[in-house]
């Protein structure tokens, strides 16, 4: 399956389950592929774009020094969050004590 497939509905998912005042970033780490054409088709979607692969280090750097909002959610292309899910992990910044939220994502199946 072609990475433009992840590209293009993991844009569309993450946009259709944030709320407003939201501030969208996506990396394209050194793309060879389709993947910075389908960003530019997204003005919606602040997009840096990195002339070579440096790795997932450097675009979460890269994302970090643009990003301007009070909650940062990083997730890689593939994986998708349901919305509800989405929702209940940024929920938990409601509480003055939390600074930071590290979750792990397991992959389950229904047959």
């Amino acid at each position: 399956m072609a990475l433009s497939f992840f590209v293009e509905g993991s844009i569309n998912f993450y946009c259709s389950i944030t709320r407003v005042p939201k501030s969208n970033h996506c990396v394209s780490d050194g793309s060879t592929d389709d993947t910075n054409r389908i960003l530019k088709g997204y003005p919606e979607i602040k997009s840096i774009f990195l002339p070579k692969r440096h790795g997932k280090a450097a675009a979460l750097n890269a994302a970090m020094r643009k990003a301007t909002g009070e909650i940062l959610v990083f997730v890689d292309i593939r994986p998708q969050i349901e919305g509800k899910a989405y929702r209940f992990l940024v929920s938990n910044f409601a509480d003055p004590k939390s600074d930071a939220l590290r979750v792990k994502l397991f992959c389950t199946t229904t047959t």
